[in-house]
């Protein structure tokens, strides 16, 4: 099994069981985990214990499924597509990309980019808070 499989094995049985420990046990000392809808890099074990438990405290439930796994040498691209519920009972179904670099069996770099609208509550209104300009296209050449 690659260290990608194992990565994804592990986060699934961390999403089931909600312990994080050996999936943290998959990240180096000086690992780092990244993603631009989060305000800091995380880095350490402390850093790293505390992304996932964050993680798995922001769902009742939650399981991700991989869709696509591309490795080329020590660095793995996944997509995935995670469902689930949150806290407040709504259900949530997000997907996005994750890049992992491995340095031997322990994973070095992990950075992940995802949909964060899906987890904004719903208006009610499917245009809420967009600027529509009615009209102005079809006004245009004289009609």
């Amino acid at each position: 099994m690659c260290n990608a499989d194992i990565f994804k094995k592990t986060l699934q049985q961390a999403e089931e069981t909600r312990d994080v420990a050996p999936l943290v046990a998959l990240f180096g000392d000086d690992a780092t985990i990244d993603s631009p809808a989060r305000e800091h890099k995380f880095s350490g074990r402390v850093e790293i214990q505390k992304f996932w438990h964050e993680y798995i405290e922001a769902f009742a439930t939650v399981r991700s499924s991989f869709t696509t796994d591309h490795t080329i040498g020590d660095t793995s691209v996944l997509q995935w597509v995670s469902e689930g519920t949150l806290p407040t009972g709504r259900p949530i179904k997000y997907r996005g990309v994750t890049i992992v670099t491995f340095r031997g069996y322990k994973v070095s770099t992990f950075t992940t980019y995802y949909d964060s609208a899906a987890f904004v509550a719903p208006s009610g209104d499917p245009y809420s808070g967009l600027t529509v300009a009615t009209g102005a296209i079809n006004n245009e050449g004289g009609d």
